[in-house]
């Protein structure tokens, strides 16, 4: 049985008479007997679903989402109560509050190695940037942790229990339910260079337990997974990791927008482990990860389609395991890529502090290998050295593009050697090599010209040059790139410049 819907009516739906608009899939997605609703963004909306939902079935009001809880009430069921409010007019959304099941992981001490570490380059990305000492916490949100395990104790923060409202100096359980909380865990943020175990996507990330099952299970509700994410990135963690199904839910995208918008962070979500395609929804404001297999390529059980951002190594991945404090096991499916996600993001974030959360997703984008159609597989599989990589190079932008021709337009280059001679070149021709003797350089540009005059960069390395633009009858392209005197270069950019 397929999930047929599971993101809820929306503003502009039609409320049918249909009793399957929301339909279960055992141990994926379940009713709890419990509601999520947000109402449209304006104050007659808010006030109308205040007024309606304000009662004995309230269970809680999430005011960073602005989302109302609240218990199906008697003699109604999940598809009636969504339509009867719904009908009212004043909602964005109405959907079942679900039971989400962590993700299988299968897990074989005797299968697998860190081959995940070397589709990723990370032992030259190590080079450039390892996360020693580094200041930025992986939230993982998930069924608890092995608070004592060799290879996670030393960077782990205070844990929160996201079921009961608490942190753990406080008395919230943040003990691994099952191991699978363990095993994402140890993908993310294992410590690394330590001599023993495995290593996660740095040497010395932070790491923070939000337990998000009560006790023994091994599920959550959704409405306590995206809020124990929104707690932990509100308490300085950069991002939140979560390896639960449901990546297409309208309530996730609603979580990711208040992550990024409101505390800069971001959320990382599991595609699932059904082999299936959707397309519904492409969300803006949270990372979904699909998982590859050892050739690089879509694993069999991984979903995909237009709502997928990555893909990431989701085989035979070897990590932490529950057992013992000394215990390694291999284990698979999207729960695996997702830390490995989250982990490449705060690494990012670590090797540079004063990268915001859209550049930082930028560049684990920009250093993704390609799988393919874009509409299947997002950017395609990320790459930790293929990010770092980047870092190594200056980014050219132009303030506000396209160029004009006769108008004065501002380029301005980032993340080069602080206090150093800086120049800007350009071609009317395209890419090709121009080397630049005074750097001892090859420029990627064919017949490069120098334009404007040589600046120093500031403190942060940073550099501007304002140019007038030349006259032009017809709209052209030009090709741009910056370079300093120690010999680092910006990518090509190249831009219209308009008559």
């Amino acid at each position: 049985m397929s999930l047929l819907v599971v993101f809820g009516l929306t503003a502009g739906a039609t409320a049918g008479s249909e009793s399957d608009l929301f339909v279960e899939t055992p141990g994926v997605a379940e009713f709890s007997g419990r509601m999520i609703a947000r109402p449209i963004q304006t104050p007659a909306a808010r006030a109308g679903a205040e007024a309606l939902l304000s009662n004995d079935d309230l269970i809680a009001y999430r005011w960073r989402t602005d989302e109302y809880i609240f218990a199906v009430p008697t003699g109604s069921t999940e598809n009636e109560t969504a339509a009867r409010l719904m009908a009212q007019g004043i909602f964005e959304y109405v959907q079942p509050d679900w039971r989400v099941f962590a993700l299988e992981c299968s897990d074989d001490p005797l299968l697998g190695s860190q081959w995940h570490h070397t589709m990723m380059d990370s032992c030259r990305a190590w080079d450039i940037h390892n996360a020693m000492l580094s200041p930025v916490t992986v939230a993982v949100v998930d069924t608890g942790i092995r608070p004592t395990h060799e290879d996670l104790r030393n960077f782990q923060v205070e844990g929160y229990d996201a079921f009961h409202k608490i942190w753990e100096s406080e008395g919230g359980d943040i003990v691994d339910a099952n191991g699978h909380g363990t095993l994402t865990t140890g993908a993310a943020a294992a410590e690394g260079n330590n001599g023993v175990g495995v290593s996660g996507m740095g040497w010395q990330l932070q790491h923070r337990m939000v337990k998000a099952v009560e006790g023994g299970n091994g599920w959550a509700w959704l409405s306590d997974l995206t809020h124990g994410a929104i707690v932990a990135v509100e308490n300085g963690d950069f991002v939140a990791s979560v390896s639960f199904s449901l990546g297409w839910d309208r309530s996730i995208e609603t979580a990711g927008r208040v992550i990024m918008e409101d505390y800069g962070g971001l959320l990382v979500w599991a595609a699932g482990n059904d082999g299936a395609r959707h397309d519904e929804v492409d969300h803006e404001h949270a990372i979904i990860v699909g998982a590859t297999s050892r050739g690089g390529i879509r694993a069999s059980f991984s979903n995909y389609g237009k709502f997928i951002d990555v893909f990431a190594p989701g085989v035979d991945v070897l990590t932490t395991t529950l057992e013992s404090d000394s215990s390694y096991g291999a284990a698979g499916g999207t729960s695996l890529a997702t830390p490995l996600v989250a982990g490449l993001c705060a690494m990012i974030k670590s090797a540079r502090p004063n990268f915001d959360n859209w550049m930082v997703l930028k560049y684990l984008e920009a250093g993704c290998r390609d799988m393919g159609d874009e509409a299947l597989y997002g950017a395609g599989e990320i790459s930790l050295y293929g990010s770092l990589s980047l870092l190594e190079r200056m980014e050219l932008e132009i303030l506000d593009p396209p160029l004009n021709s006769g108008q004065d337009e501002t380029f301005v280059a980032y993340y080069g050697e602080p206090h150093v001679n800086s120049a800007l070149f350009y071609s009317t021709v395209g890419e090709g090599e121009t080397i630049i003797p005074g750097y001892g350089i090859v420029l990627g540009l064919h017949e490069a010209q120098q334009a404007g005059t040589v600046k120093l960069t500031t403190i942060e390395g940073t550099v501007f040059w304002t140019l007038r633009m030349p006259k032009a009858s017809r709209t052209r392209l030009l090709w741009f790139q910056a370079v300093d005197e120690t010999g680092q270069l910006s990518q090509v950019l190249v831009t219209q410049l308009n008559p």
